[in-house]
């Protein structure tokens, strides 16, 4: 495999197998303790109508789910590699999970990778402001959310603590350890970007 992503895809599928525990993308927030999913012999989260993502994993040391998806990879010549690109690590987990019941793997439809830049909108994490009280993690995905938002590169702490945004409510889970918006004794409560939060809707199927 020459892509660096399918390297990195397989390098962490096998530590994972090896080992067990949780894998992090360097863009995922952490929203409230994990220890609920960790229960589960392997947990993924719902990402598209297509895929499940895989840039945040739970397992459990040799997990059968993970070594499917390794064993897939096997056999591929690289043309259909290069034809594939990230399919097979985000979309054969969705295929497996709807089609093999007896692979043991637990799947967070909206907790863990919604909403996203890749379902939701590019808004939906620098501009809108979805209800992520219940999740677990926010995915950033921070290129393809600043691509119409660049001001997210410059939040600092002193703005994100009213910036109503999904990124706002998650920097500040990050930060103060709760969503909610945090204004000095001094201040006018005026918030930046104030709206209802949006309910993270189903992901409808194809």
């Amino acid at each position: 495999m020459e892509w660096i992503l399918h390297k990195t895809d397989v390098a962490r599928n096998n530590i994972l197998i090896k080992q067990g525990g949780i894998y992090l993308d360097s863009d995922v927030l952490v929203l409230r303790s994990l220890d609920p999913l960790r229960r589960y012999p392997f947990t993924m989260g719902r990402s598209t109508a297509t895929t499940l993502s895989n840039g945040a994993m739970l397992s459990k040391p040799n997990s059968i789910f993970l070594q499917d998806v390794i064993d897939s990879y096997k056999g591929l010549t690289q043309e259909m590699i290069k034809h594939h690109k990230t399919i097979i690590s985000v979309q054969r987990p969705l295929q497996q999970w709807k089609t093999r019941p007896d692979l043991p793997i637990h799947v967070e439809l909206t907790t863990m990778q919604r909403p996203n830049p890749w379902y939701d909108g590019r808004d939906c994490i620098s501009y809108d402001s979805f209800n992520i009280s219940d999740n677990y993690m926010l995915h950033i995905h921070p290129v393809k959310s600043a691509i119409k938002n660049p001001e997210i590169v410059n939040e600092t702490v002193a703005t994100l603590r009213t910036t109503d945004t999904t990124y706002g409510a998650a920097a500040r889970a990050a930060l103060f350890g709760f969503q909610d918006l945090v204004f000095l004794k001094n201040e006018t409560k005026t918030a930046k970007n104030r709206r209802p939060a949006k309910p993270i809707p189903p992901i409808v199927d194809i």
